[in-house]
């Protein structure tokens, strides 16, 4: 697996947890966000209110979606027991431009089994040849050999 990749997403997943705990202490304490010198008082609180509202639901979206898979996928990235597929892309990701160090999202299938990737790889398109390791919860993967197809 590659290092880079796991080192950047679980290094950003440090931070969100930390600005997390930071929210939450400052929710409990029933401390100002924001202070604004500006505007009324009730108003200030309202924003303050409202801020509270909106970042804590993005902070649930956040941990469920993407930090509670990761967390589930340390004893397979501690262990080295990275799974492992070859098979077929059975999706393309052609966006933004054709270099190696852009995050794709796509489908690999072999036989009935159909497994979704996100990896750092260039163009993929489908009918692409993929041999990929990769995590099983949060599918962050490795491309290891790739054939792209003749289309």
């Amino acid at each position: 697996m590659d290092t880079y990749t796991l080192v950047t997403r679980y290094g950003l997943f440090f931070i969100i947890e930390v600005f997390a705990i930071w929210f939450v202490v400052k929710v409990f304490k029933r401390k100002k966000l924001i202070e604004l010198d500006t505007i009324k008082k009730s108003k200030e609180k309202w924003i303050n209110i409202l801020l509270k509202i909106v970042i804590g639901a993005w902070l649930i979206i956040i941990n469920t979606g993407s930090i509670y898979p990761a967390l589930l996928d340390i004893p397979y990235v501690i262990n080295k027991d990275y799974k492992f597929i070859k098979g077929f892309a059975v999706s393309s990701d052609t966006g933004k431009t054709d270099v190696n160090w852009h995050m794709r999202s796509f489908w690999v299938k072999s036989g009935s089994k159909k497994v979704y990737v996100e990896a750092r790889t260039s163009y993929v398109h489908v009918g692409d040849y993929m041999e990929v390791l990769y995590l099983p919860n949060s599918h962050l993967g490795t491309v290891i050999r790739r054939t792209e197809s003749e289309e």
